[in-house]
Parts: structure tokens; sequence; C-alpha cells
């Protein structure tokens, strides 16, 4: 497997779709091929990392954030609750977004539903979507927290995600999403107010599953993907003041399709700070 060791994260105003309306020019694309060599079982094709700029949908999908927006604004902040539920792998008690239809957690596995408009978006003209449904847990310092993200199958934009959280203008999302028809892709934004979009890995349709990991390390949030659990690729270093209290954990997003179970499992998380930072352990 053959990648960047780091991907910047792209421009705020060029980099999600939502901002890149039919008949705008053509982005500049810096892409580098990723070997199915190692790979799991059943994995096929070719993987691509870099950005990968594209803009279907977006003006329904604006519509759609539009109201969804406007509906959070005057209907108050996402508020959350207390899961009964816990996993073995997190030593903290769980919390569930009332933004959520629904979430089953057991101990080592977590399914998550989103409804159509859910999202966690902040763009730089227009309103903010935080409608993506979260069940996260508050960690102490420094922290390794990564899972298995099963593959988006229907609609555009949906997905799975691991989230670090420290308010509707400052997060932190790593996410395996549909990024058209026929296409899969790791994703991540980070929002300090506006965020950004970077398009680090597509992903063949038979890929299963991609393993994400988020980590904190003192003044950095580290992003991590890896096809088999194993071998990490580093994404991005996202400052963040170790000060900042957070919320981290797992999200869900429709912005299109009338609904989505995002499905996590192989769940891990470490009290420590990363001591080899290409690989985040």
């Amino acid at each position: 497997m053959v990648m960047f060791p780091h991907t910047a994260a792209t421009p705020p105003l060029a980099s999600h779709p939502l901002q890149r309306f039919a008949g705008s020019p053509p982005c500049p694309v810096s892409r580098t091929e990723l070997r199915p060599g190692g790979l799991p079982s059943g994995a096929a094709g070719a993987y691509t990392a870099g950005l990968i700029l594209g803009g279907r949908h977006t003006q329904m999908r604006f519509v759609i954030l539009t109201a969804l927006a406007l509906a959070a604004t005057f209907g108050g902040a996402a508020a959350a609750e207390p899961l009964s539920g816990r996993l073995a792998a997190i030593p903290y008690p769980l919390t569930l977004s009332k933004a959520s239809s629904g979430a089953e957690v057991t101990r080592d596995a977590v399914l998550l539903t989103s409804l159509k408009g859910s999202d966690l978006y902040s763009p730089a003209k227009g309103p903010r979507a935080d409608t993506a449904p979260r069940v996260t847990f508050a960690p102490k310092g420094d922290f390794i927290f990564s899972a298995r993200v099963d593959r988006p199958h229907a609609a555009d934009y949906e997905g799975g995600a691991l989230v670090v959280y420290a308010g509707a203008e400052r997060w932190v999302k790593l996410l395996f999403e549909r990024i058209n028809g026929t296409t899969n892709a790791v994703t991540s934004a980070s929002a300090a107010p506006v965020s950004d979009g970077a398009y680090h890995v597509r992903v063949a349709p038979a890929m299963p599953a991609m393993w994400l990991k988020v980590a904190r390390s003192g003044g950095s949030i580290l992003l991590y993907t890896s096809a088999d659990g194993a071998d990490w690729q580093i994404l991005r270093d996202v400052p963040l003041d170790e000060a900042i209290p957070v919320s981290v954990g797992f999200a869900s997003q429709s912005p299109l399709g009338e609904r989505y179970e995002a499905a996590f499992n192989d769940i891990r998380f470490d009290a420590r700070k990363v001591q080899d930072y290409w690989q985040g352990r």
C-alpha cells in the first residue's frame, strides 16, 4: 500500500461538495495509488489517496442542510442523554445525542441510525448543520481511539464517523462515506468554526469496511485510517488546545438518503499519548 505520509486539508472555500455547484471550474486533484496487496479477503480494485472533489446533488443537499440548520437554530442546541449501555473497551459512560433516531450498544459494537438531512458541517457562508447523531464519551487527557466502520451502501454522503467534539464551532470528524453511486472514501473535516474538507482515500465498493482512528496527543488531534486494522496511515494533524475538554465517539450521517445505519465494531481505546506518530500507536 503506497500513500502520501500526510494529506493536508483542502481550503475551506473549495473543499466541500456543497461549495462546488454545477458549472464551477475544476480544482486540481492530487492523488497516489493504493495497491490492493495486503488488503483483507474480498477487497478489490484500486485505491486512491488524495483529493476527490465532486459536486453531484449539491444544490439538493444545500436545501436540506439549510432547513435543518434553521430548525436547529430556532429549536436550540441538540441535547444529549445518558445511555445505559456500556462498551467493554471504553472506561467512560456513554451519551446519546437526541438527534438520533436510534442507537444499539453492545459490549463490543455500536449501531447508530441517522435520518434524512443529518450532517455535521459548518460552511463559510450559509447555515451550520449539527444534526448528525452521536454516541460519545468524555475522556481525560491523551487517548487513542479506533473502530472498524462498515462501508456505506446507498445514498451519496452517508456514512459512519469517529468524532472529537468540543462544541458546535469546534470539532473534528473522520468519516467513511459514499461520495457517489459507485465510490466510497475516507474523508475528514475540521471546524474552527468554519469546517474544511479533506478527501483522503478512495475505496472500491467491494471493500466491506475501513478502520478509523483518532488520537489526542498534547495539542494535536491525529487522524488515521487502515484497510486491515493493523497497518495505519496518518491522514491529518489538527491543532486543538489540550486544555479544551472534548467528547469523543461515533456519528452517523445521511444528508440525502432516507436513513442510514452506521455500524462500528472492533472498538479500541487506550488512555495514553501516541508514541509512534506515523502509526498512531
